[in-house]
């Protein structure tokens, strides 16, 4: 048995795919990337996006990365932000959002401002040409955030741990929404959690009532969400608890020392059950989530 569980560890820290250096990652074209390959999966859906803007960029004869016209086109028509802002915001059919000025609108009527660098962000903006892509990254920037509170609310967030744990509401209240998910992600991981919790998590020859050689595996806590989500860990954990029939946690490499092959194992684990089993809703690369800068937080 113990052969068998060092041939697995083998596994986990050896076969790692081959990823940019820190020093040649394009930080800021890693955020444009993301966000508008974000934009236009939410504007098309995941199963239908036009083959011409499945990739953000092309390169040209010289080796220049540049941006798709198609896409350009439609970030200066506006109608990417109508589509995606009419799925985001549940827009009543009878009332379409036309033009960048009616998603600008109704991002504020939910107390959500587009800003670039503290100034309003206007139709003129987005509509300049060359393109001026820091007002189109803070028009998607708004959008996500719209989305997350949607998805991700304080509230929705702690009533799915009360399903499972009990909490203090003068201590665990979490005062925004990624303060909500670091607590979800911890609450589930937590093996000190109630036995319904630990024993839904924790499979059998992990528990510490049972006389067995076998360690309860390392899940580190997370404090932030972007660096201490940078090993796939805990979103391995996570994936996990709510899946276990699809993602055994023998799969997830838990150490409380991870090699960077070990955090590759794991995070391109996660990348491959968003894309089998959640509609491909993972829109990072390995390196950006390795990386985890604050630049596409």
């Amino acid at each position: 048995m113990g052969e068998v569980q060092d041939a697995r560890d083998v596994k986990k820290t050896v076969v790692a795919p081959a990823v940019k250096s820190f020093e040649h990652y394009d930080f800021p074209r890693a955020k444009i990337c993301c966000s508008l390959t974000w934009l236009v999966a939410k504007a098309y859906g995941t199963e239908s996006i036009p083959a011409d803007l499945k990739d953000p960029f092309y390169t040209d004869q010289y080796e220049q990365e540049h941006l798709k016209p198609p896409l350009a086109s439609l970030l200066l028509s506006a109608d990417l932000y109508c589509r995606a802002g009419s799925m985001v915001l549940s827009s009543d059919a009878d009332h379409p959002l036309l033009g960048h000025d009616a998603v600008v609108q109704a991002l504020a009527q939910r107390g959500l401002y587009v800003t670039d660098q503290e100034r309003l962000v206007t139709e003129r903006d987005l509509r300049k040409r060359p393109l001026q892509m820091s007002a189109h990254m803070a028009m998607i920037d708004t959008l996500m955030m719209a989305y997350t509170v949607e998805m991700v609310s304080v509230e929705k967030v702690m009533a799915c741990i009360c399903q499972y744990s009990y909490r203090d509401p003068e201590v665990e209240t979490p005062y925004d929404t990624e303060d909500a998910v670091n607590t979800w992600i911890n609450k589930v991981n937590d093996p000190r959690s109630p036995t319904k919790w630990y024993m839904k998590l924790v499979p059998a020859r992990y528990r510490k009532e049972q006389s067995s050689t076998q360690m309860v595996p390392w899940i580190p806590p997370v404090d932030n969400l972007l660096k201490d989500s940078t090993d796939g860990s805990a979103l391995g954990a996570l994936l996990h608890f709510y899946c276990p029939q699809l993602l055994p946690l023998d799969d997830v490499c838990l150490k409380e020392n991870m090699t960077l092959a070990d955090r590759l194992y794991n995070l391109q684990l996660i990348q491959d059950f968003c894309k089998d089993n959640l509609n491909g809703c993972c829109h990072f690369s390995l390196e950006d989530m390795l990386y985890a800068s604050s630049t596409i937080k």
